[in-house]
């Protein structure tokens, strides 16, 4: 995540392209299999480190690309779900859900995957970046209504296409941070809670 000082000397956050791990073929598949689970860990971590937070599947596919494995099967999926849980309990990582954070990562980026090549499915992106994307939208534009707001953080977010099931995943995120009051909805607008406290 980027932070930029506005003309008063304010921190701001910024949204930034989303940065893809520049893992590369350097093996081959039967090294995989037959290989040492720590250099399987040493690549799932690279991966982890450079896209936080990411999707477990997505990373996986990603890790792979080292070995040159097209498609993560059963037996693959395995190998690699030892590693990461290895990598977890030696603390390298940390594992909420579906997706794996940089151990030393609190806040996620906000980062938009429209140009990149990574999945555009929306339930590939974890939860906490929804929530900060929200955040970043209501303090751009003060408040917004929850269909807009909705809209506004998928495009941030580099999701052109908006479905039924993209929205209710981005307002179930969304919905954590009214129940813990960090966002409130005034007059069927939502803005950050801070604001609406000092306004």
């Amino acid at each position: 995540m980027k932070f930029k000082k506005d003309s008063v000397g304010q921190t701001k956050i910024s949204v930034e392209p989303y940065s893809i791990a520049p893992v590369c073929q350097k093996s081959r598949p039967e090294y995989f299999y037959r290989g040492d689970i720590s250099k399987i860990c040493t690549v799932l971590e690279t991966v982890i480190f450079y896209e936080s937070p990411i999707h477990k599947e997505e990373a996986e596919r990603r890790a792979v690309q080292y070995w040159g494995i097209g498609a993560v099967g059963s037996r693959v999926r395995a190998i690699l779900r030892e590693a990461a849980l290895m990598l977890v309990r030696e603390k390298k990582i940390k594992k909420k859900g579906d997706f794996y954070w940089a151990a030393n990562m609190e806040l996620p980026k906000i980062r938009n995957r429209e140009t990149a090549d990574v999945s555009k499915k929306i339930e590939y992106i974890a939860p906490e970046e929804i929530r900060e994307a929200a955040m970043f939208v209501l303090r751009k534009e003060y408040s917004a209504p929850r269909d807009s707001l909705i809209n506004k953080v998928a495009n941030l977010l580099g999701i052109r296409r908006v479905s039924e099931q993209t929205a209710e995943y981005v307002w179930d995120a969304i919905k954590i941070y009214k129940k813990e009051k960090k966002i409130a909805e005034i007059d069927g607008r939502l803005v950050v809670a801070s604001i609406s406290k000092s306004a």
